[in-house]
C-alpha cells in the first residue's frame, strides 16, 4: 500500500469552531458548518453543503470570549476550495487581513502545545512579526 506524501507544511491544530461560508458565485451564506482543524495556510470544514474545487469563498469565524457578554469576536478570510468529500471542504487561504491574522495565530497557539513552533513557522512564512501581534 502506498502513503501519499504530506504535502502541508504548516502546522494543523484540530478545534473546533463555528464559522459561515459564502461562495462568490453564490448570493446565499452557509452558516451551519464547523471546523474539524485549521492551519496558518487552510481550514478543513465540515457541513454541507460542499462547494466545487476552485470555488472563492469568504469565511467568517465567530469565537466565543471567555466572559458571558456578547463581546464575541468574528473575522473573516478568503479561501480557495482546493479539496471536497461528501460532508467536508478543505480551503486555502489566499488573502488575510492583518486582525484576520492575528485571531487566527491565536487560535492555533492557543490549542496547541506547539507555540514555539508556531511562531518559528510564522517567522519563515511571514518574517519577524511581533509575537503579540
Amino acid at each position: 500500500m502506498e502513503h501519499k506524501k504530506e504535502r502541508r507544511k504548516e502546522t494543523r491544530i484540530s478545534v473546533e469552531i463555528k464559522v459561515s461560508i459564502k461562495a462568490e458565485s453564490l448570493s446565499k451564506e452557509i452558516t451551519e458548518l464547523r471546523t474539524r482543524n485549521i492551519s496558518l495556510s487552510g481550514v478543513l470544514l465540515q457541513g454541507q453543503p460542499v462547494f466545487p474545487i476552485g470555488t472563492i469563498c469568504h469565511i467568517n469565524f465567530y469565537l466565543q470570549t471567555a466572559n458571558q457578554t456578547n463581546d464575541d469576536i468574528s473575522f473573516r478570510l478568503v479561501s480557495r476550495v482546493v479539496r471536497n468529500d461528501n460532508n467536508e471542504m478543505a480551503l486555502e487561504f489566499i488573502e488575510i487581513p492583518p486582525v484576520s491574522f492575528y485571531h487566527l495565530k491565536r487560535i492555533i497557539c492557543s490549542n496547541s502545545l506547539l507555540s514555539d513552533f508556531i511562531n518559528k513557522e510564522i517567522r519563515l512564512m511571514y518574517g519577524n512579526i511581533p509575537e503579540d501581534f
